[in-house]
């Protein structure tokens, strides 16, 4: 199956363990099931002090689990492969183009 995550553009995986809205750190990265619940899901997130890149996953259905916080999932121990990333010039544009609806344009 295909997950979407939403990163600083060029990390790989194994490079970064999510971080609950509580402040604890996931049991891996968090993502989202699909382009529809990663553009609600950021829908008013603040600006980052990186370049964003959405990236596809391609993973086990079984390495997706609740995320315990109140948007997405998150893929266990980061056991998937990237298999297609997307960057963004800005956060501004990332942002424009989740609320324009037009993620799917692009993948």
């Amino acid at each position: 199956m295909n997950v979407y995550r939403v990163q600083p553009a060029g990390m790989d995986l194994g490079q970064h363990r999510s971080e609950t809205s509580n402040g604890n750190l996931a049991i891996g990265v968090h993502v989202f099931s699909s382009l529809e619940e990663l553009q609600c899901g950021v829908n008013g997130w603040c600006e980052q002090d990186y370049v964003p890149e959405i990236c596809v996953i391609d993973c086990e259905p079984i390495s997706v689990r609740k995320n315990g916080d109140y948007e997405g999932s998150v893929l266990v121990a980061n056991g998937g492969k990237i298999v297609g990333r997307v960057a963004f010039a800005s956060w501004d544009e990332f942002a424009d183009l989740c609320r324009d609806y037009l993620i799917s344009e692009k993948l």
